[in-house]
């Protein structure tokens, strides 16, 4: 199991050497990602952590930096060991429903609707980054935890699990190619903080965040 994952992560290394080079910011932004590269050589799921080891507001901060000012009022712990069930006079689709319901706005949507305004066409056509290598090595190296830990999120779907991850971790490390050291800093703190829980979105109605937690 090591030996598959550790050479699964030479995706992402081979990516950075090729597509970051000699910029400035490649050894802060492989410092962060090693993190990330244990997850994947522990062979286990991913290792989120229990509320009691979480800091919410330095979770809230993260979340207010990355978004620019983002209001965020409350952040609610989603847990992987008390998920919601499904009650058994509900019928499969309003339970769907009511679960994925929960989200108003996910994380990938808001973090590409800031940064895809402003900086796509940068993205895009001076830099050329080639988005499907950056994805498919954070997969290589994040998808057989994520799949792991897919139960817990009703109805049986990751969906937001991974597009948090891979847009928040694909941007920063775009924003590292393109040598933006703003962009990078100002991404960090999340990028850091989803190795132990991952945002999941705005909750419905309200200014709180959702985090999924152990």
């Amino acid at each position: 199991m090591v030996a598959t994952q550790a050479t699964r992560t030479d995706a992402l290394v081979e990516f950075l050497q090729n597509e970051v080079g000699d910029s400035g910011l490649l050894a802060q932004v492989k410092k962060t990602l090693k993190l990330y590269d244990l997850i994947a050589k522990s062979g286990r799921a991913y290792p989120l952590k229990p509320t009691k080891e979480l800091d919410k507001e330095v979770i809230a901060q993260a979340i207010r930096q990355a978004l620019s000012g983002e209001e965020v009022s409350t952040i609610l712990f989603v847990s992987r060991s008390q998920p919601f069930e499904k009650p058994e006079w509900m019928n499969k689709r309003v339970y769907e429903i009511t679960a994925k319901d929960g989200i108003r706005m996910s994380l990938d949507y808001s973090l590409r609707g800031i940064f895809n305004a402003r900086f796509w066409p940068e993205l895009r056509e001076d830099h050329n980054l080639p988005w499907y290598k950056l994805t498919d090595a954070l997969w290589s190296i994040l998808g057989e935890s994520l799949g792991e830990a897919s139960y817990y999120l009703p109805p049986n779907d990751n969906g937001n699990l991974w597009a948090s991850l891979k847009v928040s971790l694909s941007f920063y490390i775009a924003f590292a190619a393109l040598d933006n050291r703003e962009m990078v800093e100002r991404l960090e703190p999340l990028a850091r903080i989803q190795t132990g829980c991952v945002v999941l979105g705005k909750q419905q109605e309200s200014d709180s965040w959702l985090v999924m937690v152990a």
